[in-house]
């Protein structure tokens, strides 16, 4: 069978059952060990029977709703190839938007704290777009620590790990804290799309009744962590900026930036510290 017909077969499937494109083409071109764009530069491609079987087992899962990442077992951030897997949040390319905010702060020497790293998405970027910086990154969850360090081994990053609830006992004098925590609502989440509720961790998306329980715990305790001075990045949701403001505002935080994500969602808040 031709690429072509193969490909054009699994979107109209797809579609019938509103699995969006660009799922069929990250799981084809992975199932196929083929770039993106080759499914599209390549159409006369002969596709042998056993990529063909592998396919429409891969294919049926997608359409039964499984996120094809956990289905290919791999997410990309930021260029790098991350292993996903069920029980660890899925990395999203809204948050590569906060890794691009940190790049002019992240000076040599300088020690960055990574709360809430699940996959190691965001400590692995730095580590690697700045490997003159000292990078930790913490998570409650066993399976996401062990995953994370995974990932950090794959990519040759050198970052210390730490399995706990956001802040490691045994460090401190942070420069950056960055996080992008739980920040779903229970009532977003009855309302999240089947993709996400029925297969990523409600641990890593849900926050409480109104979704800040990390972020005021976050703004509450990162201070003691924090050298004098230093900055918060934190990732949060799209209706949470002002709620988030005020709660900074009573914890003496300097607001330094707001920002929104590509789709013009307000996704971004940078503050400052001063003791």
């Amino acid at each position: 069978m031709k690429l072509s017909h193969l490909y054009r077969h699994s979107l109209e499937q797809a579609r019938e059952q509103g699995v969006p494109d660009s799922a069929v083409k990250l799981l084809l071109a992975e199932t196929l060990k083929l770039g993106n764009a080759e499914l599209d530069t390549l159409p006369d491609k002969e596709i042998g029977a056993d990529q063909q079987e592998l396919w429409l087992q891969r294919l049926h899962r997608l359409l039964q709703g499984e996120p094809a990442q956990y289905i290919a077992q791999q997410a990309w951030f930021w260029g790098y190839a991350l292993k996903v897997q069920p029980g660890v949040l899925i990395p999203r390319p809204e948050t590569e938007g906060l890794v691009e905010l940190m790049l002019p702060h992240l000076q040599p020497g300088i020690k960055v704290l990574d709360c809430c790293t699940g996959s190691g998405a965001i400590a692995i970027a730095l580590s690697k777009l700045k490997p003159d910086i000292r990078v930790f990154a913490t998570d409650i969850s066993a399976p996401a620590i062990n995953l994370a360090i995974h990932n950090a081994s794959l990519h040759g990053a050198d970052i210390k790990f730490y399995q706990c609830d956001l802040f490691p006992i045994a460090e401190h004098s942070f420069d950056i804290i960055v996080s992008n925590p739980p920040y779903i609502s229970e009532a977003e989440y009855r309302n999240l799309d089947g993709v996400v509720r029925d297969y990523e961790p409600s641990e890593a998306l849900l926050s409480g009744k109104d979704g800040l329980h990390h972020i005021t715990r976050i703004l509450q305790e990162a201070p003691l962590y924090l050298k004098d001075g230093g900055l918060l990045f934190l990732e949060h949701g799209a209706t949470q900026r002002e709620a988030i403001l005020k709660l900074a505002d009573s914890t003496h935080w300097k607001l330094d930036y707001a920002g929104d994500d590509l789709a013009g969602f307000a996704r971004y808040l940078i503050f400052s510290h001063h003791k």
